[in-house]
């Protein structure tokens, strides 16, 4: 009988690298997928902020629109989000958040849809007309844009 050396074959290590090759490719995926989650999370945390605070402005008079126009405001992400002036207002969201400039913002179009009575039978129910604000929020995410709206009624 042969005396075998102690010791691992060149096939053993490579079999024992591929295994570890494998498992570290399937750690890496979740690893990647649960920081896209993560970052989804965090933008649109963000977003919910910038359309909480622009909403406190619209019902507190701070920002007025007029009947029937709308409004476009940029937003820099941060903690909070500041709005930024800019020389010119973008005239869509889409196409500033796809431009160079826009790349990392958030942009927010706020419009008066105009102001309603509901009434039974002839007879109003409120003693004033309400607003109606339609608010939309939105934010480049990978190279596509990605919106959500609110409805403002006061």
């Amino acid at each position: 009988m042969g005396h075998r050396a102690a010791g691992l074959t060149l096939v053993e290590v490579l079999v024992a690298l591929l295994v570890l090759m494998i498992v570290m490719t399937a750690v890496m995926n979740v690893y990647l997928s649960a920081l896209f989650t993560n970052s989804g999370a965090a933008t649109r945390t963000r977003v919910t902020q910038i359309m909480s605070s622009v909403t406190d402005r619209v019902t507190q008079h701070v920002l007025t629109v007029a009947e029937g126009e709308s409004t476009v405001l940029v937003f820099q992400p941060g903690t909070p989000p500041t709005q930024l002036t800019l020389a010119s207002a973008p005239s869509s969201c889409a196409s500033y958040l796809l431009s160079e400039a826009g790349r990392a913002h958030h942009c927010v179009t706020v419009r008066n849809s105009g102001s309603f009575n509901p009434s039974v039978g002839g007879t109003a129910l409120l003693g004033t007309a309400v607003r109606t604000y339609l608010t939309q929020a939105c934010w480049n995410e990978r190279g596509t844009v990605r919106c959500v709206e609110a409805t403002t009624i006061y």
